[in-house]
């Protein structure tokens, strides 16, 4: 009868155990930046792309963040990690700080111009020879603009056109060459009129000559 009793109570014991293990506790998410959120556990897996409340077992969490943009990493509750373990009863609320790479871009001009560069976000910097620190993997519109009296030449890479991409993973440099535009030749334009002048001329000698001799 004893030994009933103790099986009876172990049995208790684990089926409170068990449903305390998989009783929801709230816990905080917050996403400081962007990236996804991986959180899984017995089996269980939810993806997560914002601030929310997610209701979790007593149980062992693994949580893993992933970067929607290039060359950033992550502090996890202030640890420089992009995988995160925890448990509810302990760990209510987890912070994640997005922490970009960031790059050197040296911008320089040859000549009279300048350089634009346009990023993703629609900010807009004009620069002569500068160095920008940009984010690591965002794309950047890249244009030279030659002052006036001058016009675009080429880049450093030989290209020949003014407006360029860059998505930099490294520090890079970008040198423009402008060139002077040479004075407008109005020989070349007037010569085709001088040759319909004449032409037009010489129509009118001969049709006075016959009238002339018409007469």
């Amino acid at each position: 009868m004893r030994l009933q009793r103790v099986i009876v109570l172990i049995f208790a014991l684990f089926s409170l155990l068990q449903i305390s293990s998989f009783s929801a506790i709230p816990v905080n998410i917050t996403l400081e930046g962007n990236g996804i959120i991986l959180i899984s556990y017995l089996n269980n897996v939810t993806l997560i792309d914002r601030n929310t409340t997610i209701n979790l077992p007593n149980t062992t969490i693994y949580l893993e963040v992933y970067g929607i943009q290039a060359g950033s990493q992550y502090l996890i509750n202030g640890n420089c990690t992009s995988t995160y373990f925890f448990n509810p009863i302990t760990t209510t609320h987890i912070i994640i700080k997005q922490i970009p790479d960031f790059v050197n871009v040296s911008v320089k001009s040859i000549g009279n111009g300048s350089i634009i560069l346009r990023f993703s976000n629609g900010t807009t910097i004009h620069v002569k020879n500068d160095t920008v620190r940009v984010i690591a993997g965002q794309t950047i519109m890249i244009t030279a603009k030659p002052s006036s009296g001058y016009s675009f030449y080429k880049w450093n890479d030989n290209t020949s056109y003014p407006v360029m991409y860059i998505m930099p993973y490294n520090s890079t440099c970008l040198i423009a060459s402008f060139t002077k535009t040479p004075p407008h030749d109005l020989s070349l334009n007037l010569s085709p009129l001088l040759g319909i002048g004449v032409i037009v001329l010489m129509g009118i000698i001969y049709y006075w000559k016959n009238k002339r001799e018409n007469i």
